[in-house]
């Protein structure tokens, strides 16, 4: 029988797991009707054994599916103004681990400190949290993390100038910033929890998929005829 300090232990735990499910289904758009797929889609693989909860690589598998159908699906309302190979270069542009790996660190919100000033008695400190914020992942891999967060901001205004404004898709500058392989897993991995969690319907990922920018992107791609195919020997990222 747990005692009470243990109750209040698991109370907590419990409080917390909830709060960090809101706040994720708030960020992508989505909400679980079976909340342990969005914990496997959030637990990276060396964290598995920590947590006893399954990771995200069979999610992430069916994710990267569902992703290619919601590109085909931008592509076929404009087949009429696209040739093949211009189809296959805009999708790989799209499905590029380099890219999501960059939205995943892009998709955030504001959030409050609620600590007070004793002196105004105003709320301080506004801070910025990502999706890959949410990621749940072993301490050994944690350098991987702040690596990643200190090359987003590094690279994250140039990247974002030519992906809003542009002529060519920032392939250089993407992988210049060299987001590791396991953010744009996550974003897979959350594609694939939606599907699931809501019958396989292909019509509750766009949701997410336009949260992260990727609709938007691709719409620009298509009508301001944005050059995907010129690459350096820089470029090479398949998706997730």
């Amino acid at each position: 029988m747990p005692t009470s300090v243990q109750s209040c232990h698991s109370t907590s735990t419990s409080r917390k797991l909830s709060g960090k499910r809101k706040q994720v289904e708030a960020l992508i758009g989505h909400t679980f009707s079976n909340p342990d797929l969005l914990s496997q889609a959030l637990t990276h693989p060396s964290y598995a054994h920590v947590s006893r909860t399954e990771s995200y690589e069979r999610l992430e598998f069916l994710g990267d599916a569902v992703l290619d159908i919601l590109v085909a699906e931008l592509l076929a309302e404009h087949i009429d103004k696209l040739t093949q190979g211009l189809m296959t270069e805009i999708k790989a542009a799209l499905v590029n681990a380099d890219l999501l790996g960059y939205l995943c660190f892009d998709l955030r919100f504001a959030e409050t400190d609620r600590s007070i000033n004793t002196a105004t008695r105003e709320v301080q400190e506004t801070y910025e949290r990502s999706l890959a914020d949410y990621l749940d992942f072993h301490s050994d891999v944690a350098g991987i993390h702040q690596d990643a967060y200190a090359r987003y901001y590094q690279f994250r205004r140039a990247a974002k100038q030519e992906l809003e404004h542009g002529a060519r898709h920032p392939w250089a500058k993407l992988k210049q910033m060299g987001i590791n392989k396991m953010f744009s897993d996550m974003v897979a991995s959350v594609l694939g929890a939606i599907f699931l969690d809501s019958g396989q319907e292909i019509c509750s990922c766009r949701p997410f998929a336009r949260r992260l920018g990727l609709y938007q992107y691709a719409n620009r791609v298509i009508d301001e005829q944005v050059d995907v195919v010129a690459r350096d020997a820089l470029t090479d990222s398949s998706h997730s």
